[in-house]
């Protein structure tokens, strides 16, 4: 595997769903960008994202498009099947302003028909509406139903 050789420093690296392209986020031109290189010989590379952009690239499941974050909004791109890489234009989906986000993990995935996201909320801008987590929930359950535990 050959990973882009640069003294830039490298986020968030994406392996397209037929192997064929590596997105990843870069400083390179100065601001962090996302580009998409050829795998596994990075011989060919792309600037996908316009004015920064590009943390936690994201492929859809059949590789046709590339969704990232920039200017806090997810953005897609969408990638023509071919030989060669040959993104459209970023075109914006929604704002993020309420969303998690981290600049080291993933904090969002798309549903595989690419029309969905599961993303994490910030509980001030939930509405009421979350996930509870709740351990040991049948000995819970136990002692109010039948005064016990087990």
């Amino acid at each position: 595997m050959i990973v882009p050789q640069t003294k830039s420093t490298l986020l968030n690296i994406a392996l397209s769903p037929d192997g064929k392209w590596l997105a990843y986020s870069s400083n390179e031109s100065g601001s962090v960008e996302l580009y998409v290189t050829s795998f596994p010989d990075a011989r060919a590379k792309s600037v996908v994202s316009r004015g920064g952009g590009g943390p936690e690239p994201r492929w859809s499941r059949d590789g046709r498009e590339l969704f990232f974050k920039s200017g806090g909004r997810l953005n897609v791109v969408a990638v023509p099947p071919g030989p060669t890489f040959t993104p459209g234009n970023p075109q914006v989906l929604f704002p993020l302003a309420g969303y998690r986000w981290a600049r080291n993990r993933p904090q969002d995935d798309v549903s595989t028909d690419g029309q969905r996201f599961v993303m994490i909320r910030d509980r001030a801008n939930a509405g009421g509406r979350g996930v509870v987590y709740v351990e040991n929930w049948f000995n819970e359950l136990h002692v109010k139903v039948d005064g016990g535990e087990r």
